[in-house]
């Protein structure tokens, strides 16, 4: 008998999805993305070190027929390639057609401008020297610092750095600070893969802090929640205030006050006080107080000796007399006065 995956409509069937997987996978294979170092270009080209270390070379798309009917390239394409700055890490996009046709490429920046990069040895040349760091796995391209002026001037890469690189073992890791210029540039290498001094708190344990309890710590420990006596003062749960219980105040204890033990106070022990022992007070030996001397207060002598003249502030409900001022006589002709323009009473 005939096994039903062999009948001729399911081996039809069969047959078309085993041609389906195979034609995406061919058409998958056409078109991608690769990530790898810039590592040389031309006019109209660029080749990719990818990180399997194989180098792949990309050209732009063509357009029309033969260069001599008009055909070019994508004139988009030859800008970038123009502007793209070998030695960077690069994505490219990518199509076959017979050839690797470049669609766009991007720069991958590192994520600062500057730092330390601790990794393998994978290439090196007379101008740069390719490094996999240990955390992702990729290599990166260092070119090493230019010294001196133009080249006919012997200005040039660096050869010094260079040597410290060929001096290490591939198979150590490898330490530097770098810079990115444009391109990552080595600045310098160091020659321990970490730092010999450490820093002042390395090795020393914070005590952990201790969060008091928020029972008292007066509080026998019985294991249940027992609280203290409320019952009087601090001092009155204490037998008393520090000085009935050290026998009385300082003075009590040392037999008085300090004038007490001296024999009294210091006007006491000179025979009274100053204005005493001079014979009165000052204005008593001048015969009177300034006033008494003149012959009385300035409103006595304003008086004349009669009825003495009394304060205008004692008496505020006094009126002035119309038409005179304090301190000024009054007016004799009083008809000449002008008459005020609001007031339209009739004389």
């Amino acid at each position: 008998m005939i096994p039903r995956l062999f009948y001729p409509s399911n081996l039809y069937r069969l047959i078309f999805l085993v041609g389906f997987a195979l034609f995406g996978l061919v058409c998958a294979a056409r078109q991608g993305k690769m990530e790898g170092i810039l590592s040389s270009k031309g006019d109209s080209w660029i080749e990719v070190l990818n990180d399997a270390n194989q180098l792949h070379r990309f050209i732009p798309q063509w357009h029309g027929k033969g260069p001599a009917n008009g055909g070019h390239f994508n004139q988009e394409t030859l800008q970038l390639i123009n502007e793209i700055v070998v030695g960077n890490r690069v994505e490219v996009e990518w199509f076959y057609d017979g050839f690797l046709r470049m669609v766009d490429a991007e720069i991958l920046h590192p994520n600062k401008r500057q730092g330390e990069f601790v990794g393998y040895i994978v290439n090196m040349s007379n101008r740069w020297v390719d490094i996999q760091n240990i955390d992702e796995g990729k290599p990166w391209r260092f070119y090493l610092p230019w010294v001196g002026g133009l080249p006919h001037q012997g200005g040039g890469y660096d050869q010094k750095v260079l040597d410290e690189f060929k001096k290490h073992e591939p198979t150590d890791p490898i330490r530097f600070s770098w810079a990115y210029y444009d391109r990552p540039t080595v600045v310098s290498v160091f020659e321990n893969l970490t730092d010999l001094t450490l820093p002042f708190w390395v090795g020393k344990k914070i005590q952990p802090r201790r969060i008091p309890s928020k029972r008292s710590a007066l509080a026998p420990d019985t294991g249940k929640n027992e609280k203290l006596s409320s019952d009087g003062s601090p001092f009155e749960q204490a037998g008393g205030s520090p000085f009935e219980q050290a026998g009385g105040s300082p003075f009590e204890q040392a037999g008085g006050s300090p004038f007490e033990q001296a024999g009294g106070s210091p006007f006491e022990q000179a025979g009274g006080s100053p204005f005493e022992q001079a014979g009165g007070g000052p204005f008593e030996q001048a015969g009177g107080s300034p006033f008494e001397q003149a012959g009385g207060g300035p409103f006595e002598q304003a008086g004349g000796g009669g009825e003495s003249m009394s304060n205008p502030f004692e008496n505020p409900e006094a009126k002035v007399q119309e038409g005179v001022t304090p301190g000024s006589k009054a007016v004799e002709n009083s008809t000449n006065q002008k008459r005020n323009p609001f007031d339209l009473s009739e004389d």
